[in-house]
């Protein structure tokens, strides 16, 4: 993706993902020109070709795994972050296109947000039967008693500490997956006190995770590098010391730390422009 991006290094293997939902330094107010039937069309052709590759048969094992282990029947929510512009870019373009695979395969409904969408973009996802979220909830979205995907491709990693501290109790986590980069390798790759001040639920939580890689091998690899699924077992979350679940302050980040567009900075840069 083009833009001021930053990007999430990681040390294993020489790796690096770019990652989105945190264009901090411009927002294009003004929108490019769309062509919305060609973009609608790329799309749904990208729809079928994710449909058929190798790689979808590695995220339907990972989702019926995951599904199995926590003995849920289906699949009613995906609430997606940060996929980008959709309209210019091939990651979030295949991204997108494997939101409406498994939308058309589970019958879920679908909730998004970026902030740099454009507008033509939103409605394109409108009229792919998506509900776009119009505010910047920051990640903060507290989901509700259907199981829920919270697919997070690439995002910053405050991010999903922001879903996890919204939703800080073994019931709220036992209802969803995080599909997001992996909690393994963050914790691997970053020291403990860098975490406990960055993504200090990602920190918390991760020693009661159960964690399911995806093979990458989908052709346009930079699309779902690094991605893993995560879910939170009643066995593994009744393990947490005593005090855990109570222990629940909103995250504070430092300006070094920030990572995404938050809500305040959205709203300086659209007042700017």
């Amino acid at each position: 993706m083009s833009g001021a991006f930053q990007l999430v290094t990681r040390r294993r293997g020489g790796r690096r993902i770019l990652s989105n939902f945190h264009r901090i330094g411009k927002l294009d107010i003004e929108n490019p020109e769309i062509d919305t039937e060609a973009v609608l069309s790329k799309v749904r052709s990208t729809v079928d070709e994710i449909a058929v590759s190798p790689y979808m048969k590695v995220v339907l094992d990972g989702l019926n795994k995951s599904l199995a282990i926590l003995d849920i029947q289906e699949i009613s929510e995906i609430l997606c972050y940060g996929l980008g512009n959709f309209s210019e870019h091939s990651s979030p373009k295949y991204q997108l296109a494997l939101v409406l695979a498994l939308k058309e395969l589970y019958g879920a409904n679908v909730s998004l947000y970026d902030p740099i969408f454009y507008s033509k973009e939103i409605e394109i996802l409108r009229s792919l039967g998506l509900q776009v979220i119009l505010s910047n909830e920051e990640g903060k979205r507290c989901i509700g008693d259907k199981f829920t995907i919270v697919y997070m491709p690439h995002c910053a990693k405050q991010l999903t500490n922001n879903f996890l501290f919204a939703n800080w109790s073994a019931l709220q986590l036992n209802n969803c997956l995080v599909w997001s980069n992996s909690f393994s390798d963050l914790v691997e790759d970053h020291f403990k006190h860098n975490l406990e001040h960055s993504a200090n639920y990602i920190f918390r939580i991760a020693p009661y995770i159960t964690e399911i890689t995806l093979d990458n091998n989908f052709e346009f690899l930079r699309a779902f590098s690094g991605a893993a699924l995560h879910i939170f077992t009643k066995g593994k979350l009744g393990t947490v010391p005593e005090g855990f679940w109570e222990s629940n302050p909103e995250p504070i980040y430092s300006d070094q730390d920030l990572e995404f567009l938050t809500r305040e900075r959205l709203e300086q840069l659209q007042l700017s422009n």
